[in-house]
């Protein structure tokens, strides 16, 4: 699910860079099949930097599901409402690009 996360993030920041100033905003994430809704994850900008948090999970049985293998604090906590995106910030060569952080996967921690 990392992958899913850091895939579906990247794709999406390099995409709506291209189309508006910032991608700040509520977004869906796909699973790897392509065809199946995950999550809605809210992307939003802190000074100048953006993090995403886990706002619903569609599926019943993921949405009590807590971080069991996340190795920071984030270990045992629930992931609804969890901050899996942190830390990214514009570029410094190409102010239409956002890089550096970090993107959690829940599933493989």
């Amino acid at each position: 699910m990392k992958a899913l996360f850091a895939s579906l993030t990247l794709c999406l920041l390099a995409g709506v860079a291209h189309a508006q100033s910032t991608p700040v905003g509520l977004w869906k994430t796909i699973d790897d099949d392509g065809k199946t809704e995950k999550a809605l994850v809210r992307i939003f900008e802190d000074g100048g930097t953006l993090f995403g948090k886990v706002e619903n999970i569609f599926n019943d049985q993921d949405r009590a599901k807590n971080c069991d293998k996340c190795s920071d604090e984030r270990k045992g906590q629930p992931v609804l409402g969890m901050v899996i995106m942190r830390n990214l910030h514009k570029d410094a060569d190409d102010q239409a690009l956002w890089s550096g952080g970090d993107i959690l996967d829940a599933e493989k921690g």
